[in-house]
């Protein structure tokens, strides 16, 4: 195995580990359940569905280009800027829920969807790799996190200094 590809894999093993961390490790999601409001009777409005202890509302991830939208659920999580300062400043982490299909049950397990880079979020790039999801949907939640400085997550924007103006 190449030094890059094993790079790789503890990058993205170690960025799963986080994210079950801060998750609430191994509790199954808490999903509030749907309410459908029956003619005459007023309608109550649902509350926000919680992953562990991220609470999340309704929205829809849209593609840039081409594919159709993603309805999922979406919320933020705030961690440490520098680990080694907990208490110092916070920066919040964007992160979609796509919920599993509600015919079937659902594994306690999500996966969990990290983008490439550089600068990419997985938010925004899960629509168009949304198909090749569609069979493990069927019984396991997706979660996609916009990792610190990309997509929703505090992005950075960098000046290209040798752009003309």
């Amino acid at each position: 195995m190449s030094r890059k590809l094993r790079t790789v894999l503890t990058l993205v093993l170690l960025a799963g580990v986080l994210a079950y961390r801060f998750l609430g490790g191994h509790a199954a999601p808490d999903i509030a359940p749907s309410h459908t409001a029956h003619v005459g009777e007023p309608a109550t409005p649902t509350p926000p569905r919680r992953f562990g202890r991220i609470p999340f509302t309704p929205c829809t991830l849209s593609p840039d280009l081409g594919a159709n939208s993603v309805e999922a659920q979406c919320g933020t999580l705030s961690v440490p800027e520098n680990p080694a300062a907990p208490q110092g400043r916070k920066v919040a982490l964007h992160i979609a829920w796509v919920p599993a299909d509600d015919e079937a049950p659902t594994e306690p397990d999500p996966v969990f969807m990290l983008a490439g880079g550089p600068g990419q979020s997985a938010a925004d790039t899960f629509p168009q790799v949304a198909p090749a999801f569609a069979e493990l949907l069927k019984k396991r939640h997706v979660i996609l996190v916009d990792q610190r400085g990309t997509g929703h997550s505090n992005p950075l924007s960098c000046k290209d200094e040798d752009a003309t103006p």
